[in-house]
């Protein structure tokens, strides 16, 4: 394969997320790992470059993905289906991580915001989208 036959994008984490992909991770790959060290620098650099630079974007890493070509038992026709390749570890934690901020937050929340805070009423709606 050569490097003009692959398809690179800058993708923000939501649409990562999306309700309509499906990932699998391929047998070959090593099971979740991550410990808790892991998860903390993960979290302690986020930090840093949310206080640091606001206004930039936070390259999350790479991740390597494949289509994958069987039609998986119980995905609707229209859910794209992938094979996670590489940045298995780094996207199930931050799939972790929205998981429980979605379970943290009071299901009021949104109605407590103050209603010029859209910015934060679109990231309660983007939790709320991600799949179960």
């Amino acid at each position: 394969m050569k490097h003009d036959d692959l398809d690179m994008e800058l993708q923000e984490v939501e649409e990562f997320f999306d309700k309509d992909v499906h990932f699998q991770v391929p047998h070959y790959q090593r099971n979740y790992s991550w410990e808790e060290d892991h998860v903390k620098l993960l979290l302690d650099d986020l930090a840093g470059a949310m206080s640091g630079f606001p206004d930039d974007v936070y390259l999350l890493g790479q991740v390597l993905l494949s289509p994958n070509e069987k039609k998986l038992v119980g995905l609707d026709s229209d859910v794209s289906s992938f094979e996670l390749i590489d940045g298995q570890q780094r996207a199930t934690t931050v799939y972790l991580l929205f998981v429980l901020l979605l379970h943290s937050l009071d299901s009021d929340w949104v109605a407590q915001q103050v209603q010029g805070d859209k910015q934060k009423i679109y990231y309660w709606n983007s939790l709320k989208s991600l799949p179960n």
